[in-house]
């Protein structure tokens, strides 16, 4: 995976950062970034002025004016809190926009825009808003992890989890025995009836529309994702 990185243009600060993903070992959900050193970052009042503009940035660095040309505070006087500096930004990080995988840059992103624009063209359609990033970038990673070893994505689709153990994916005899009586229950039912409404309306039929053009079958996709295997105590897709 770091090789593919380097290879298609990501760069980080190896001092700061350990991007290597076999350091984790073989549990793929474990792997991430970790920081080699201390790593400062701007206050919340720090960002705030540098939102303003400049001229608030400016105020920030300056000490606050008291009693004299010199900023001087009388004796037994208190003169106010030191502004601290802005710090100035430090690059930890350059991810090429290419080589981010999204709906629009997948293997198979004709059929994953039509789903999208589907989707968006339902005023009924009660997850534009809330999770409008989640059906999209699912459809990509399914599309890349059906291309296989075409696609162009594979050593970072290898390195991710193959499932989640979340309550959506539960059987839903467990959910109901686990998680009743609870929001989470009533949450997770949520998230399972929207997926699946997702998939039937917009992901399934703009799957049809590209096998038909290509002459695939789609008897396998045609019930769309099923929480059954999935279990409290794992998930696979």
């Amino acid at each position: 995976l770091v090789a593919w990185m380097r290879a298609g243009g990501f760069w980080w600060d190896e001092a700061r950062l350990d991007m290597d993903a076999d350091a984790a070992g073989e549990d793929a959900a474990a792997r991430g970034v970790a920081a080699r050193a201390d790593i400062d970052a701007p206050t919340e009042e720090q960002l705030r002025h540098q939102a303003r503009g400049s001229d608030e940035a400016r105020q920030l660095q300056e000490r606050p004016r008291v009693d004299g040309e010199d900023g001087s505070a009388k004796d037994g006087e208190d003169g106010g809190a030191e502004a601290q500096p802005n710090p100035e930004p430090t690059a930890l990080a350059v991810m090429p926009l290419a080589r981010l995988l999204t709906w629009r840059t997948c293997w198979a992103r004709e059929m994953a825009a039509a789903a999208v624009d589907a989707r968006d063209a339902d005023a009924n359609c009660s997850t534009r808003s809330s999770g409008s990033w989640v059906m999209p970038a699912a459809v990509a990673l399914l599309a890349e992890r059906a291309a296989g070893e075409r696609s162009a994505w594979r050593p970072y689709v290898a390195a991710l989890p193959d499932g989640a153990d979340v309550p959506w994916r539960w059987e839903e005899a467990d959910a109901r025995a686990l998680l009743r009586g609870t929001d989470a229950h009533a949450l997770a039912e949520h998230i399972r009836v929207s997926a699946r409404t997702e998939w039937e309306r917009y992901v399934l039929p703009a799957v049809r529309k590209a096998a038909a053009r290509h002459g695939a079958n789609t008897a396998a996709t045609a019930t769309g994702p099923k929480p059954q295997g999935a279990t409290h105590a794992g998930a696979r897709d």
